[in-house]
């Protein structure tokens, strides 16, 4: 059956991030982590104190990052957002929602997905230790790079995407400057954007 393994133990991925403003790049990656992994659907976690970008910039208050990211996913049944790191107090530490996460759902294989971009920094997170023994890590990359996604002392597998190098920060610039970010974010989330005001700008 899709979405479980030889032992029938259910298979989902994990896709944390920021999401501010998710694109067609973030959804083009799960896709390509569902069809690569025979994954059963891949959640989309918020992190409600992404503490490696608040550090030096400005972050979208996680409400808005939220509604947006499940305003991006509507009508993909495979695709869903956890709003666990949301909803947690304190800087969000993937560690931290993959234990919560094997202690609520025992019977299933967790499948982060992270982009190559974070693959290099791997040696930077939180309790890595915990990441690596709780879930099979999921580099996406660009065509032709898979040999390129390599951290020492990890395992990590690889897919590709030719949207990977697609920017949230580059998409923010865009929507300042007003010009239009059409089929590069999804409608709705056009729509949220320029409703509510966010990145100065509107379509």
């Amino acid at each position: 059956m899709q979405g479980e393994d030889f032992r029938g133990r259910r298979k989902i991925g994990l896709f944390g991030g920021t999401f501010d403003p998710p694109h067609v790049g973030h959804l083009a990656a799960a896709r390509a982590a569902v069809e690569g992994f025979d994954l059963e659907a891949v959640r989309f976690v918020v992190a409600g104190d992404p503490w490696q970008k608040t550090r030096f910039e400005a972050v979208t208050e996680a409400r808005h990052r939220q509604e947006m990211t499940q305003l991006a996913i509507e009508g993909v049944p495979d695709f869903q957002v956890d709003d666990l790191e949301v909803r947690r107090r304190g800087p969000s530490y993937t560690a931290d929602t993959l234990e919560e996460l094997a202690s609520q759902e025992p019977e299933v294989d967790w499948y982060l997905v992270i982009g190559s971009d974070s693959a290099a920094g791997l040696d930077t997170w939180e309790r890595r230790e915990i990441v690596a023994e709780l879930a099979t890590i999921v580099v996406v990359a660009r065509p032709g790079s898979e040999q390129a996604v390599v951290q020492e002392g990890w395992e990590l597998r690889t897919v590709t995407s030719p949207l990977v190098d697609l920017s949230s920060s580059q998409l923010r610039n865009q929507i300042k400057l007003g010009r239009s970010v059409r089929w590069l974010v999804p409608d709705p989330v056009i729509a949220y954007v320029a409703e509510v005001g966010l990145y100065g700008g509107g379509e």
